[in-house]
């Protein structure tokens, strides 16, 4: 007898097998395959059979799990061979064949992207090795592979994160890979900006309110430079002169036009575009750049200052589930944050230190970072002084420059026109920074420098005389009481006092006794004191 044999009512079995429900009254495959054969039943008056099995009771094929095939014998193969084990396949008319292309060529013509990018991203993201073009879109038979692309295309597109910050795109799971699917399609490839970058930035606290703007130029100039986020660092350049000037200002991006009553804006997707790419190609070469930012509105309160309202520095783009995000550093806090790009609309998004959430209206990228700049940079040392300032040490200043010939209009201690404009000659002359605006502390030691050697080649040229107030003159006043040649005070005022001081010391050390403190006094004064 053969594994299957016949019992007494003319049903095959298997009875080698008697305690598996799949292998008991299987049906041979001459039975499957012929009609009219009798229907397998099981008699009560058998009993050459366990009561345990399970009779079949149709011819009809039976659907049963894939999984279920690992647990049959080689024996049992060739019995399933005729059974169907695959899930049924979608039917589409014509008409639904031609809705699809339909939508997918539209889709195409919209988003701009073609059938070998989008497969070319498929396999790229891991998601399918599906090849996308007419033909397979419109065959049924891949509808459960399409299904688990739009599947994969929504958890990326709609991830909380994204619809967090409003910005997640909804992709439906029906198989049917048209116009929607495309758009998606489109949307992970714009969302792909590149390759993962984090550049040094030593965050910065601002110190006031206002201040966002000069803390983000001030960590754009230590990552530039090389420098750390030190109080020193921050202040070793004047804001409104060094980076505006020098490295920003002419490279500006501006994506928002105007912004609602919640403060969310409205952005340029062409020049969110471009933005973007000129953002990727600063951070690529190492640069950090600057945003602005629009607050929306929070918990019922406006924020709003205008469509810009802060300012943070973007130092880094990196990749997660949910997409492309770009790392900023965030002066309000010092905080480091994210901003997540909107494929759809071009719009970069995030939570930052402030309230609600940022979107970001225009960039700012260093000009040039070329040998001439680091070098000069190199010479750029805390400033000290500014325009618009009055201070009684810059009156020595001016007289100072106005003694070599750069003339500041005026030794009152008043940073006015003429005084940046004597100081740029000057930064000129000796191969510093140039900007005018300001005197930092490697200005002041080249101008002392500068001006010691004008003291010894001008030695008559008269510095300080009665009637005078300097800062200058309290050194000088200490030294010559210290030597014996009581100045009756040293408040930096030229009285009488001094006057009678300055012509015994002159008459001592045989200059001519003018009373006026000339270049060679003044040096002799200083180098007799320090013996």
């Amino acid at each position: 007898m053969t594994m299957f044999e016949k019992d007494s009512v003319g049903v095959y079995y298997n009875k080698s097998v008697q305690t598996n429900f799949w292998s008991q009254d299987m049906p041979s495959v001459q039975q499957v395959q012929q009609p009219g054969l009798p229907l397998p039943v099981s008699p009560g008056n058998q009993t050459t059979r366990p009561v345990t099995s399970a009779p079949v009771q149709t011819q009809t094929a039976v659907t049963r799990p894939v999984s279920d095939k690992t647990q049959l014998g080689s024996q049992k193969g060739s019995a399933l061979a005729a059974l169907s084990f695959s899930e049924p396949v979608p039917a589409w008319s014509q008409k639904q064949k031609d809705a699809i292309l339909v939508g997918f060529r539209a889709g195409l013509h919209l988003a701009g992207i073609t059938p070998q990018e989008m497969t070319d991203l498929l396999r790229k993201n891991g998601i399918s090795q599906l090849e996308i073009n007419e033909q397979t879109i419109q065959d049924p038979t891949n509808a459960a592979e399409i299904e688990k692309i739009q599947k994969a295309l929504d958890a990326r597109l709609n991830h909380p994160d994204l619809r967090a910050l409003g910005q997640a795109n909804k992709v439906s799971a029906d198989g049917q890979f048209g116009k929607s699917s495309v758009m998606a399609m489109a949307a992970l490839k714009a969302s792909d900006r590149g390759q993962d970058v984090e550049l040094s930035v030593s965050p910065i606290r601002q110190q006031t309110r206002t201040g966002c703007y000069r803390t983000s130029e001030a960590m754009l100039f230590n990552a530039l430079h090389g420098k750390d986020g030190t109080p020193d660092a921050y202040t070793e350049f004047d804001a409104r002169d060094r980076i505006r000037d020098g490295d920003m200002g002419k490279n500006e991006f501006y994506v928002a036009s105007k912004e609602n009553a919640q403060g969310r804006v409205t952005v340029s997707k062409n020049q969110a575009t471009k933005m973007l790419d000129q953002l990727d190609a600063e951070l690529n070469a190492g640069r950090p750049a600057i945003v602005g930012v629009s607050y929306r509105k929070q918990d019922g309160n406006e924020y709003n200052e205008g469509v810009t309202d802060h300012f943070v520095l973007i130092s880094g783009r990196g990749k997660d589930q949910a997409g492309t995000f770009y790392t900023f550093q965030d002066p309000a806090g010092g905080g480091t944050h994210k901003f997540r790009l909107d494929p759809a609309t071009g719009r970069l998004s995030g939570k930052g230190d402030m309230v609600g959430t940022y979107d970001v209206t225009l960039m700012q990228t260093a000009e040039t970072t070329d040998p001439a700049t680091l070098e000069r940079y190199q010479k750029t040392g805390k400033v000290l002084y500014s325009q618009g300032q009055s201070r009684a040490a810059l009156a020595t200043i001016q007289k100072q420059l106005t003694a070599m010939g750069f003339d500041t209009k005026g030794t009152s201690g008043a940073y006015g026109n003429g005084t940046a404009a004597a100081v740029r000659a000057f930064q000129e002359a000796h191969q510093l920074p140039v900007h005018g605006g300001s005197i930092d502390t490697h200005m002041l030691e080249a101008l002392n420098t500068a001006f010691a050697e004008h003291q010894k080649t001008h030695p008559q040229q008269v510095m300080f005389q009665r009637g005078e107030s300097s800062a200058d003159l309290i050194p000088l006043q200490k030294a010559l009481t210290k030597l014996g040649f009581n100045t009756q005070g040293v408040k930096g005022s030229f009285g009488p006092a001094t006057e009678s001081a300055v012509k015994a010391f002159q008459t001592k050390y045989q200059i001519e006794p003018t009373g006026k403190i000339d270049n060679q006094t003044w040096l002799r004064i200083l180098q007799e004191a320090q013996s």
